[in-house]
């Protein structure tokens, strides 16, 4: 039981719904339209016969023009009316679409949480969909190659779910992975050394898995340490020192410096980096006498050595245009003037 006046009187809801208005205002229009036009055929009637011009007819004759008069003003607010309600209208049904919306889209936001209050437990998840979704997040990072995040989120897979076989079998799905990723790398390592391809080499060993244990490690690093020395006393042997061999010598020294093979290579570098033209120390193109490059040293680069056996070229003695040129030979003439009589050769240079 409710005290809603529109649902214990019908004729009151009619009334009141915007839709009642307009019919009732389109009944008058159609009423006022044909009383309109009776009005105006009572005068053009009238004027037609030629009533007399008597007191009556002159007082029904105004009376029904102004019955016209407020018939047509009656008629035209009706017609003004009629768009300022249909607004009315339309904002009143907008407003109430609004307000019996509004609190189920709201309801969709969750309620704020005061400062001080505590949060709410988490809404708990079904546990095999839940199960689920975890064992095939681990089986991507896998697939990615993020060892240590799948074993991370393995190990918390089955602290969570101890009674779920799936904790087992994402564990040996990621040793299997691993061997096979290891297995993989192997086998272009190997490649790359049978190619004596040792950029490629330094770039495999850069990434390799984290499979190998410790003894295997330092295994593999002194096989490649050794391998990486062999091939350099190659291209040493192989002709001039050129600037690649100095550049892997540096990259081989950097990488195996822990082996002794590294160390060997360390220690060879300067002089190495000497013979192809570069500092010592920095690597940089230098071809001076020094140890190493000014910039190195610190200071300037020092001049060239004086050889002293070379006498200066301005301590020589100009010769004068004057003197003519000396001759280098003896002259038998000239020997029987200077009072030689025999006029032989001493076997003596004299200018």
């Amino acid at each position: 039981m409710t005290n809603d006046p529109t649902q214990s009187d019908p004729e009151s809801a009619r009334l009141a719904s915007p839709n009642a208005w307009f019919e009732d205002a389109s009944a008058w229009i159609v009423r006022g339209g044909v009383l309109l036009g009776a009005l105006r055929a009572v005068q053009a009637l009238a004027l037609s016969l030629g009533i007399g011009r008597t007191e009556a007819a002159a007082v029904a004759e105004a009376v029904v023009g102004a019955a016209y008069v407020g018939v047509a003003h009656a008629l035209a607010g009706l017609l003004l009316a009629a768009p300022v309600r249909a607004l009315g209208a339309w904002l009143d049904g907008y407003g109430r679409e609004g307000s019996r919306h509004g609190p189920a889209v709201a309801s969709f936001a969750p309620p704020p949480t005061p400062p001080d209050a505590p949060s709410a437990a988490p809404v708990p998840v079904a546990p095999g969909r839940d199960a689920g979704e975890r064992a095939a997040e681990v089986r991507d990072l896998i697939r990615e190659g993020e060892w240590e995040a799948a074993d991370e989120r393995a190990r918390a897979f089955v602290a969570d779910h101890e009674g779920d076989p799936r904790g087992p079998a994402l564990f040996e799905e990621l040793e299997r992975a691993r061997r096979d990723a290891a297995d993989r790398w192997r086998e272009q390592l190997q490649a790359a050394r049978e190619v004596n391809d040792p950029a490629r080499v330094l770039e495999l060993y850069e990434g390799v898995p984290p499979v190998l244990d410790d003894p295997a490690r330092r295994d593999l690093d002194s096989e490649l340490a050794s391998w990486f020395l062999a091939v350099v006393h190659r291209r040493l042997r192989s002709g001039l020192l050129q600037i690649e061999v100095v550049t892997l010598v540096e990259r081989v020294s950097a990488t195996f410096g822990h082996t002794k093979e590294g160390a060997s290579l360390r220690a060879a570098l300067p002089t190495l980096r000497r013979g192809a033209g570069l500092c010592a120390r920095c690597g940089k193109p230098y071809t001076g006498l020094a140890d190493a490059c000014p910039e190195c040293l610190g200071g300037a680069a020092p001049p060239p050595p004086v050889i002293p056996e070379l006498d200066p070229v301005d301590d020589l003695e100009p010769i004068s245009a004057e003197d003519e040129e000396p001759s280098w030979f003896l002259d038998d003439d000239e020997e029987q003037n200077d009072g030689n009589p025999d006029g032989e050769a001493n076997g003596r240079l004299r200018p």
